[in-house]
């Protein structure tokens, strides 16, 4: 009986530990990221050294049809987070957090080459957030 007690026990842990320890890797690791403005223009002349990133309206427009493509059918549209990465060579990513159901979150990565076409799609990871 004591044996099955700690069996019980040591089952979850171990489900806990292996979830965790296969993390897909980060597709956008050691990417630039930038916190960009979406409104139009995306950058006016004349800003300052700190304005905001800008995002080609190529992009702008494909992620909000991607996200919409993957979107549940039957269900309200929410995107909770939007991030542009750069890596440096002239190519972009956009990571897209979506939020298909109450707490439920669904992660993709767009890749996109220098001339703002999109190459790749990556799908990160899936996630629910409790409360107690």
């Amino acid at each position: 009986m004591k044996i099955y007690r700690a069996t019980f026990w040591i089952l979850p842990f171990a489900a806990c530990v292996w979830i965790v320890g296969c993390a897909a890797p980060n597709p956008v690791k050691g990417w630039t990221s930038h916190n960009a403005n979406l409104d139009e223009p995306n950058l006016q002349k004349g800003q300052s050294f700190h304005a905001p990133y800008h995002i080609d309206q190529a992009i702008i427009d494909d992620y909000q049809v991607y996200a919409r493509k993957v979107w549940p059918k039957d269900r309200d549209f929410f995107i909770s987070e939007v991030d542009f990465y750069e890596d440096g060579t002239g190519r972009h990513a956009v990571r897209i957090e979506l939020e298909p159901g109450l707490r439920e979150y669904k992660e993709y990565y767009l890749m996109y080459d220098t001339n703002n076409v999109r190459t790749k799609v990556i799908k990160g990871k899936t996630w629910h957030q409790f409360h107690m």
